[in-house]
């Protein structure tokens, strides 16, 4: 699917790789003390922080979640219950578009656009989801936190040795806990 969206993508907007700047009100930067951070990758960080916690309170808070849930362990006893499992498993795909897109749009402004920019991208979400524990989005968004902040450690400590550091966290993680940081944990 990835190789036909990139093939898509050139088709229709070529090869070119393109820039998009941050929104005028979010174009600055804050200072706090000695650390100095650009107002748009605080937005993007705090984006995140509450697509966490609506994600995590749909799914544990509602009928809607309970459903979904009900629908990802056994299909067939939620359908023999009640419950629209096409509509669930439809519903649920339109949702991951729907943050997919979000999640292109906010990091379109600190990376350049290219049809192969979900490549990298798409390997650093599966990293995150396979250390969190699949299905659990606690564990996903802890994976994402902490790789996010071994890969950025590293890259500044060994500039020569872009990314690197992820895959070593991601090894090493795995290698101690298999099934995933927060798999099993409640």
């Amino acid at each position: 699917m990835l190789l036909l969206c990139q093939g898509i993508v050139k088709l229709v907007w070529g090869i070119d790789f393109l820039s998009v700047p941050p929104p005028p009100a979010l174009s600055g930067a804050v200072s706090m003390g000695g650390f100095i951070a650009p107002s748009f990758v605080l937005f993007v960080i705090g984006s995140g922080a509450v697509v966490f916690m609506l994600l995590e309170f749909v799914i544990n808070r509602t009928d809607v979640g309970k459903r979904i849930q009900a629908v990802a362990i056994d299909p067939w006893m939620a359908n023999v219950v009640g419950i629209n499992v096409n509509a669930s498993l439809s519903w649920t795909v339109v949702i991951g578009f729907a943050l997919a897109g979000l999640a292109g749009s906010l990091l379109s402004v600190n990376q350049s656009l290219s049809p192969t920019m979900g490549s990298s991208l798409i390997i650093q979400a599966f990293g995150a989801l396979i250390v969190g524990g699949l299905g659990n989005i606690r564990g996903a968004f802890v994976a994402s936190l902490l790789l996010g902040l071994v890969t950025a450690l590293g890259d500044s400590v060994f500039p020569e040795l872009p990314g690197i550091f992820f895959f070593v966290a991601l090894v090493a993680i795995l290698l101690v806990r298999p099934q995933g940081l927060m798999k099993g944990l409640r």
